[in-house]
C-alpha cells in the first residue's frame, strides 16, 4: 500500500481472487484538526479484464504519483485463493522466468471509469517492492529472486523508468518504504525462499509454531546522491518468520509478516 500524503489518499493493492482478480482499493483518510489519521472512508476500486490479462498475475507494491495515477510492480504468476490448491513452488518459478514480471504505469479516472495501463520497465526475475524518494523523480524496485534493489529515473513525460544502478543486496526482499528524515530504504527479507519452503510447506500452511530455523532480517540502504551506498542488516530474528516488509518511525523500526497474524517492534 501507498499513501498520498497531501491528498489524504489511501492505495491498497487487494487480491480478490474470488471477486474478480486484482484490484486498487482507494480511501480517503480523515484526520481530526491535528492532522492525525482517525479513519478511513472507502472512495473507489480500480481494477478491470484488461488490468488482469495484461498483468498475468498478482501485484505486490505500488507506489501513487498522484490521485489515481501510480506504479505497481507485478510478481508472481496467478495465485488461486487463500486456503485452496496453490501453484507449486517450482512451477511458480518456472513462470516467473517464462513470463517475466515487469512494472506498469496505470492512470484511472474516476468520472469515466477509464483505466489506461502500460508496461513501463522490465527485465526482473520478480519484480516486487517499489517506492519514490521525496521529489518523485526516481523509483526504487526490488527484485526478489535476483536478491536486488535497483534504481530508476522516471521520464516526466511519458512515465517510462529508465534505469541508473542496481545493489546486491543478498536478501529475498519484499516491500520498501523510504525514510525523507533518515534518506534511507528500509526492507525485510530472507536469504532463501527455498529453504523457507522446503522446512515450512506452502504458504498458506504456515503457522506461527513453525518459524524456527528460519531468519528474517530488516535491512537498511543508504542513498547518496548519485546511487546507493551503506547496506546493513539491523536486525536478524526468527520471529514472524518470513517478514515481509518494514519501515522506520523515529527511533523505532517496525517489520511485519505476510503470513503470520502480527508485527515485530525494535
Amino acid at each position: 500500500m501507498d499513501v498520498l500524503r497531501e491528498e489524504h489518499e489511501l492505495y491498497v493493492i487487494n487480491h480478490a481472487f474470488k471477486e474478480g482478480g486484482e484490484r486498487i482499493e482507494v480511501f480517503k483518510i480523515v484526520v481530526d484538526d491535528r492532522n492525525t489519521p482517525r479513519s478511513l472512508t472507502y472512495m473507489h476500486s480500480i481494477t478491470s479484464d484488461d488490468i488482469n490479462k495484461e498483468a498475468y498475475g498478482a501485484f505486490n507494491s505500488l507506489a501513487v504519483l498522484s490521485p489515481n495515477k501510480f506504479y505497481i510492480t507485478r510478481f508472481t504468476s496467478p495465485l488461486e485463493p487463500y486456503g485452496e490448491a496453490s501453484i507449486p513452488f517450482f512451477k511458480m518459478i518456472y513462470d516467473n522466468v517464462m513470463k517475466p514480471t515487469g512494472v506498469y504505469f496505470i492512470e484511472y479516472e474516476p468520472a469515466t471509469n477509464d483505466i489506461k495501463m502500460k508496461q513501463v520497465a522490465d527485465g526482473f526475475a520478480q519484480a516486487n517492492g517499489i517506492a519514490f524518494d521525496l521529489k518523485k523523480t526516481h523509483l526504487w524496485i526490488a527484485d526478489s529472486y535476483a536478491k536486488t534493489v535497483s534504481k530508476y529515473e522516471r521520464n516526466l513525460t511519458d512515465n517510462v523508468l529508465i534505469k541508473h544502478n542496481e545493489v546486491k543486496v543478498g536478501y529475498m526482499i519484499d516491500n520498501l518504504k523510504f525514510c525523507e528524515f533518515s534518506d534511507r530504504l528500509y526492507t525485510a527479507g530472507i536469504s532463501s525462499i527455498y529453504n523457507l519452503e522446503k522446512k515450512m510447506g506452502h504458504w498458506s500452511k504456515v503457522r506461527a509454531d513453525h518459524h524456527d530455523g528460519v531468519f528474517s532480517s530488516i535491512i537498511e540502504l543508504g542513498i547518496p546522491e548519485f546511487g546507493m551506498g551503506i547496506k546493513r542488516s539491523l536486525v536478524t530474528t526468527e520471529l514472524l518468520a518470513p517478514l515481509s516488509g518494514a519501515l522506520r518511525i523515529g527511533n523505532f523500526l517496525i517489520g511485519g509478516s505476510p503470513i503470520q497474524d502480527g508485527i515485530i517492534v525494535c
